[in-house]
């Protein structure tokens, strides 16, 4: 079964504190209350999660102790800064996703070489 879900209150804050990162003016005692307002408001930033029948599990902070979970997480707060889920899970089939990273990180995105190969490792993973 195919169920969309927002951002919750924890990745909007992840997605903030990276906002910061790149120069938004946002004080310390307002992050939160970013976080939340995003978290009830942006309807816009969706993902779309595939959940076993019988529930599976939810999505979330639990999921970023695996390595697919670890993966969705740099994808969610690096990628889903600018593209939404199927952007960002999509290249062309002559590209590796060596080279989108690479490219990506040009325009600005910050990926760890650590996070770099997890990433590709994830999106790796979801094409089988």
């Amino acid at each position: 079964m195919l169920q969309i879900h927002k951002k919750s209150a924890d990745q909007w804050k992840d997605t903030v504190y990276s906002m910061i990162g790149r120069g938004a003016q946002i004080m310390p005692g307002e992050i939160d209350s970013v976080a939340v307002f995003l978290a009830a408001t942006a309807g816009g930033n969706r993902e779309t999660i595939t959940q076993a029948p019988g529930g599976g599990r939810r999505p979330g902070r639990a999921d970023q102790q695996t390595p697919d979970g670890e993966g969705r997480a740099i994808l969610q707060r690096t990628c889903q800064q600018c593209h939404d889920m199927a952007t960002a899970t999509t290249k062309l089939p002559s590209e590796d996703w060596n080279a989108v990273i690479a490219k990506m990180m040009t325009y600005g995105a910050k990926v760890t070489p650590a996070d770099q190969q997890k990433l590709i490792e994830y999106l790796n993973g979801l094409a089988k």
